[in-house]
Parts: structure tokens; sequence; C-alpha cells
């Protein structure tokens, strides 16, 4: 049974198996039930209403839902986790690539951000509409993770499966794995914030230069300023069911990484004859490759893409106003809307701080949503009691009373844990 499991966490795990590794466990109780009545002082009465109670339990339609969603939790989580070791930085040279990686991904926001106003100004249709938006941000998603490119939102849901991972093992600093997710997210978040926003400044710019106007009308320019500053719109509101969003997109990316393992189709891929025939040993290898290691974070990310174009459409359907606050995407259009109303010289200064601010409030509430929200489910999944969850966030929040900067700012002399 401690093969089984151990093979099930690393190669993925279906609701099947769940099912007969539950009969198994059945099975081989009942089986040392009866065996426990022929050593002295057994009690016939105790073992049959012990086997009924257990034989009513295992027909509880929850008790069998739970342990089947506890087990697959489970797996998601160790698949994301794996992934979340590559979003943390533990040296300069890290954070220099990180950092640069960031500042790519926030200009490629900057065409996303061109492309959703256009799409916008011109469909009217809410089913294209929504089919435009969720293509636009989906190929902006995949341009990025072909590039190598980080996006800050897509990061909590991973680290926070790799902090749990931490808390588990005796040898491994968790307040230090926090730090470094903490500063690492930090650097992403401002690597993108630094290419969104004066990128799309610079393209506004070139627009005028060739059009001889800025992209946005006036009109256009204050409700982009006007509508990330949160006590003039919905962005609190807004932002937290981004981040619900965000969460559920890394769902997708660890259910595809696990259906992966355990259908081995990586191995089946570069083991296919007819595969091999079409595009040759070496292509199917890095088509198997590509598989096993690319293919859960596309899936991920053109999730990502239609619950981003599609679910505030959907929902507005019922009367309900709902838009999409992510952190990057807003900061290319406020950059294009702060360069409109400068160029129309209706800026004004308490505007630009206050959208400013509260650009770093949909961030940080987009980042916080997914990962409290991922952070929840590896505890659960993980089976972390609740006293010591409890006793991680006082320890946290202890470290934050004592040195705030150390969540933000890396220290000269790191070191990973």
């Amino acid at each position: 049974m401690r093969v089984i499991n151990d093979r099930l966490e690393k190669e993925g795990t279906s609701a099947g198996l769940i099912f007969r590794l539950r009969l198994l466990r059945s099975f081989l109780w009942r089986i040392d039930q009866v065996l426990s009545l022929r050593r002295p002082g057994a009690d016939p009465r105790k073992f049959a209403v012990s086997l009924i109670q257990g034989f009513a339990s295992q027909r509880r339609i929850l008790k069998v839902v739970g342990t089947t969603f506890r087990r697959l939790a489970r797996s998601l989580v160790e698949k994301t986790g794996r992934v979340g070791v590559h979003y943390i930085a533990w040296n300069a040279a890290h954070w220099r690539r990180m950092g640069a990686g960031a500042i790519m991904a926030g200009v490629i926001t900057c065409g996303t951000a061109l492309v959703k106003y256009s799409i916008s100004a011109r469909i009217q249709a809410p089913f294209l509409v929504a089919l435009g938006h969720s293509l636009n941000y989906a190929i902006s998603f995949l341009l990025m993770q072909a590039g190598a490119f980080l996006l800050s939102s897509k990061m909590p849901a991973a680290t926070a499966a790799t902090l749990v991972d931490a808390m588990e093992d005796p040898a491994k600093d968790h307040m230090a794995s926090l730090r470094a997710i903490s500063q690492t997210q930090t650097i992403v978040t401002l690597g993108n914030l630094l290419g969104a926003i004066p990128g799309s400044m610079a393209v506004d710019r070139l627009w005028r230069l060739v059009l001889h106007h800025p992209f946005l009308t006036q009109a256009e320019a204050e409700h982009g300023v006007h509508m990330v500053i949160p006590h003039q719109s919905g962005t609190i509101a807004f932002a937290i069911v981004t981040g619900i969003l965000l969460w559920i997109s890394s769902l997708a990316t660890g259910w595809t990484a696990n259906y992966i393992a355990i259908s081995k189709m990586g191995t089946a891929i570069s083991n296919s004859l007819r595969v091999r025939h079409r595009f040759g040993m070496q292509r199917a290898a890095r088509l198997a490759e590509w598989v096993t290691h690319q293919a859960p974070g596309s899936i991920g990310y053109i999730a990502l893409g239609f619950l981003l174009g599609t679910v505030p459409i959907l929902i507005s359907l019922f009367g309900i106003p709902l838009e999409v606050r992510h952190v990057t995407l807003s900061a290319a259009s406020l950059g294009y809307a702060l360069d409109g109303l400068w160029i129309y010289g209706g800026l004004d200064r308490k505007d630009i701080v206050l959208s400013l601010l509260g650009i770093l409030t949909i961030g940080v509430l987009n980042i916080g949503t997914s990962f409290v929200m991922s952070f929840l489910l590896a505890v659960r999944a993980r089976d972390v009691g609740s006293e010591r969850a409890r006793s991680f966030v006082k320890e946290v929040l202890r470290e934050l009373a004592v040195s705030p900067g150390s969540f933000l700012l890396p220290s000269r002399h790191q070191a990973e844990p």
C-alpha cells in the first residue's frame, strides 16, 4: 500500500484508482479484523459492530467524494508544486533573469491591451467579444510561455504548493522559502509593471506619430484612469474575482500534468511507431518532451485566457457588472490612458498617484487571493493540521512585524534553504 501511494504521488492518480485503493484497504482491514478474533480476549460482538459501522461509512457518498477529492487535490498540488520551484529566485543571477523576463511579459501585454481596446470598439455581439478577448489573452500568454517570460499573476498558485511542501519537510526552512517566494514575486510584479506602463506609453506615442492622434479618445482615456482607482470603481471586488480565476486556471495546469503523468502520454508519443514514422525519432522525442513539460502550462494559460475573456461577459448577461482587473493588463491599459490624457492636456497629478496606487492594489489582491486559495487547497490536500497552519500564520505575522522589508528585498548573502 505504501508503494502504491508513493507511485500515485509521483505518476498521478484518478478517481478509478482511488476507488480501487479504498476497496483494497477495506479488504485488508476486514481480514485483519477476522484474524483478530483468534486472539485471547477477542469480542465477536465488538467485531460485528465495527464491521457494520465500516460498511455504513464506506457507503456514505460524502465520505467517498471527500476522499476522492483529497487524493486528486494532493496529486494536483504535487504537480503544481514541482513547477513552483522554478518560480523562486535564490541569487542575483536568478533575480536579473526573472526581472528581464518579467519586463518582456509586460511589453507583450501592451499589445494585448491594444487588441482588447480594438475588439471592444469594433465588435458589439457579446459572443464575438468574448471569443475575441479570450483568443487575444490566450495567444499573449502562450507567447510569454514560449519566450520563458514570467507573468506575476501566474506564480502564486505554484509557489503556494512549494511553500506547503517546505512546511512538511523538517530539513527545509519554510520561512526562508516564504521570503524567497515573496521577494521573487515582488521582482516579477515590478518587472511586469515596468514593461507594461512605459511600453504602452511608447506604443501610444508611435501611434500618434503615424496617425496624428493618441490611441484612445479623451473620454476613453479618462475612463481608463478612473476605472483602476478603487474608490471610483469596483476595482477591489473585480481584482478579487480575477484572483479566483487565476487560481482556477492553476487547477487546469495541475489536472493536465496529472493526466499526462497517469496516462504516460510522453512515453506513448516517443514510442509510437506512427509518430516516429511521420516526424522522425528526434522530433518525436522533442514532442514527447514538450507534452510532458510544456503542455500543462499551455493548457493553464489557455484556460486563463478564456476565463478572463468569457466569464465577465457571461456574468453580465445576468445583469451583474463584472470586469477583469488583471494587474499587468490593467497597467498596460493605464499606460495608454495616461499618455492620452497627457497629450490632451487633461492629466492631473492626483489622478496619476491614485491610479498607480490602484494598480498596486490590483496586484496585491490578484496575487494574494490566488496565493491564499492555493495555500488552503495545498494544506487540505496534504493533511497539514489546522493547528499547524494557524501556527505558521502567526509565525509569519511575527516576522512581518519585526522585519517587513525582508519579504520584499533580498539580502546580499541570502542562500537557498
